[in-house]
Parts: C-alpha cells; structure tokens; sequence
C-alpha cells in the first residue's frame, strides 16, 4: 500500500491534536516526565494559533487596544500553566532541570529596576547590565535545549516519551504465526491471501 498526501495530512493533524490535548487536558500542570521534541513544538504552534485567532479579528475590526489586551489574557492565563509544564518536561527529555526556565523572566525584570543616582547607581546599572547579558545566554542555552534531540534511553526524569508511528501503518496486512512448526516465525499475509 502507497501512501497519498492525504493520509500524510491526516496523521500529521492526528499528530498535532493528541500533542495539543495532552497538553491541555491530561498533562495540564504535570511537571514529571518527559515529552517528546515534535510534541512540545505542536503545542507552540497551537498558541501561536490561538494568539492570532484572537490579534488578527481585533486588528481587522479595529478594536481597541483594552478589549484586545482583556481578550489576549483570557487566552494567555489558562495556558500559562501548560506552557511552563510542557517546557520543564521538553527539557527533562534533554535531561535539563527546569531551573533553566528563570533565565526567562530575569531581563524582564531586570528592566524595572530603578538605579540610585551617582556612583552606586552606576554600579548597580552594570551589575544588572552583566545579569542581563548571563540571562540572555541562558535563553539561548534553553532554547538550543527545546530544540535538540531528546535522550533515547531512561535518564534521571524517567523513561522516554512513547513513540507513536509517524505514518499510519497499512490494514491490508496481517501478521500470522505459525504455532505447528516454529513460535519464532511470522508470515505477512496481504487482503488477497498472499504471503511473504
């Protein structure tokens, strides 16, 4: 059996809402364990989804910025929590700790600090300067950690994620076993009664 565009398309979107409805629903704010690299990127994919379904209608119709920003945090809050925790298990598949997240919001922060005036202002600025600088690179560390490959085997966070097929497996075959002769042997045998 050959596989068309269409199954490919199909099991991709199969794919992307199981990755999104773990997520959200079963791992809501699971902390333990791992998750694999393609589901981690589906879920962002689906927040990006989700922040347009909500930008693009407020731009075309033009409406004001408050209701905008009302409607964006009634999206972004209920997805915060699943955000961090799909993070911290992406990360624990790279055999990270989650501690590696609070580079994240330190340049945030940073930025809202008031400096004294004169000297110890000054010093203050360039100690914060250096912070910023280590938190950004502590964002770029995390980030090649998202993106990188996960361990294969079990490491401190657990086993591995499991693996689903990528392309759906064809129904016209059915595996017999010969239990007369050999426990060990397997025969295909296709919808027409042909073997292998």
């Amino acid at each position: 059996m050959k596989f068309n565009a269409s199954n490919l398309i199909k099991t991709g979107v199969t794919e992307f809402l199981h990755a999104v409805r773990a997520a959200l629903f079963r791992q809501y704010a699971g902390f333990s364990g791992r998750v694999r690299r393609r589901d981690f990127w589906y879920f962002i994919v689906f927040l990006y989804l989700l922040i347009q379904a909500v930008e693009l209608p407020a731009w075309w119709y033009e409406i004001p910025p408050e209701i905008e920003r009302y409607a964006l945090l009634a999206v972004a809050l209920p997805c915060a929590l699943p955000l961090i925790s799909v993070t911290v298990r992406r990360l624990h598949d790279t055999d990270c700790r989650a501690w590696w997240l609070l580079c994240f919001p330190i340049p945030i922060l940073g930025s809202w600090i008031p400096f004294p005036a004169g000297l110890a202002g000054r010093i203050a600025a360039i100690f914060c300067g250096m912070v910023f600088v280590l938190s950004a690179l502590g964002v770029v560390v995390v980030v090649y950690y998202l993106t990188h490959a996960g361990d294969h085997g079990p490491n401190r966070f657990g086993p591995p994620p499991p693996r689903q097929p990528r392309h759906p497996q064809p129904v016209d075959t059915v595996d017999v076993v010969d239990t007369t002769n050999n426990l060990d042997k397997v025969e295909t045998v296709d919808a027409a009664g042909k073997t292998d």
